[in-house]
């Protein structure tokens, strides 16, 4: 529910105004914390319908969000999938490799990490037997699919 209400349709690239309600999410690329706040820099990418970054391979755009207070970095870490709700603050220029990037800050209001996704784990065996509709006992393959959280 803290994810819900009326933002302007716009992504990182397009160097929305300070002031400009957002709503972006993408995976963490480096935690900093500091005295009174925590740092995010994201590396964003689009919302669903949910507002879950989707699992694309295309990006709209780096960003800071800076949110009042301390995230944990062993939990916030890179890799890790958040949305944060807040007003464009302001740009910074940090460099992305030997490149100077300048990305725009978030004064966030909310940032939701998400669940690691479930990938579904496929096993599969081998066996004798009756299977329905065969009149015929000879080997089969089957397969079977579990699905839980892979530990990372």
């Amino acid at each position: 529910q803290n994810l819900q209400g009326e933002y302007v349709a716009t992504d990182p690239r397009q160097n929305p105004e300070p002031g400009t309600p957002v709503r972006w999410g993408g995976d963490i690329v480096r935690v900093e914390t500091k005295a009174d706040r925590t740092c995010f820099q994201v590396l964003g990418r689009a919302l669903g319908s949910d507002a879950r970054p989707r699992r694309i391979d295309a990006t709209i755009g780096r960003f800071l969000a800076c949110h009042e207070g301390f995230f944990d970095p062993a939990l916030y870490r890179r890799g890790r999938e958040i949305t944060v709700i807040g007003h464009v603050d302001g740009y910074e220029t940090r460099p992305v490799g030997a490149f100077d990037y300048e990305m725009p800050r978030v004064r966030a209001e909310a940032v939701h990490l998400w669940r690691k996704p479930v990938e579904p784990e496929v096993q599969a065996g081998f066996g004798w037997g009756w299977w329905p509709y065969d009149p015929f006992y000879r080997p089969r393959v089957y397969y079977r699919v579990i699905r839980r959280p892979r530990p990372h």
